[in-house]
């Protein structure tokens, strides 16, 4: 394959998107590059700042993800000031391969929120083995999210969050995560994750 950058397998995103219905991405990829940015969507927002938020996408209701790939964020690749809000529940089901970093998410100077129920299952990469968040993202989850059964060859074998900030605000479970250097279930590097006072915690079996 190509040296360069590819992006987007079934999405490349630099305006505004609206899923006001049910929506899945399912064996999407990048081919053809060693520099290969999400699998299912890339979105792409400004490099002005943080005074606005850009490339605003919106799913309304719910919306599943599997069997997708990419060299980072097998299915979303968020960065450059984009948004992504989830407002119904998320499920991701494990990507195809294995990811360089973000099994399934990849954000960088962004911001995610989801809303609804939130599921990671089945992930492979060498960093985050679910999500990646960093250089000043931000990534809230509303409601319950579950990791289970992630897995890295290095860092983060759930969650990787590096100068970020995750907030977990609903029933917030880490089952069978596995990482073979560092953080079985979650990673921060000068970050911040936050556990609010609505949160639930439970953590079994990760390694």
């Amino acid at each position: 394959g190509s040296s360069g950058y590819a992006y987007g397998g079934a999405i490349y995103n630099n305006g505004t998107i609206t899923f006001n219905g049910e929506t899945s991405f399912m064996d999407n990829s990048v081919i053809g590059s060693t520099s290969a940015m999400g699998g299912a969507i890339s979105n792409h927002g400004s490099n002005y700042g943080y005074d606005q938020m850009h490339a605003p996408i919106t799913f309304r209701k719910d919306v599943t993800f599997g069997g997708n790939a990419a060299s980072f964020g097998s299915d979303i690749f968020n960065s450059n000031f984009a948004s992504i809000i989830f407002e119904d529940d998320a499920t991701f089901t494990g990507n195809t391969g294995s990811s360089i970093t973000g099994g399934a998410i990849y954000n960088d100077k962004s911001d995610m929120v989801f809303a609804g129920k939130t599921v990671f299952t089945d992930y492979a990469a060498e960093y985050a083995g679910a999500v990646f968040n960093y250089n000043s993202g931000s990534i809230t989850f509303e409601e319950d999210a579950t990791f289970t059964d992630n897995s890295v060859s290095s860092e983060g074998g759930a969650v990787y969050n590096e100068d970020s900030t995750i907030i977990f605000d609903g029933k917030t479970i880490f089952n069978n995560n596995t990482s073979s250097y560092l953080g079985g279930a979650i990673i921060n590097y000068n970050g911040s994750v936050l556990f609010g006072e609505n949160s639930v915690l439970s953590f079994n079996n990760n390694k």
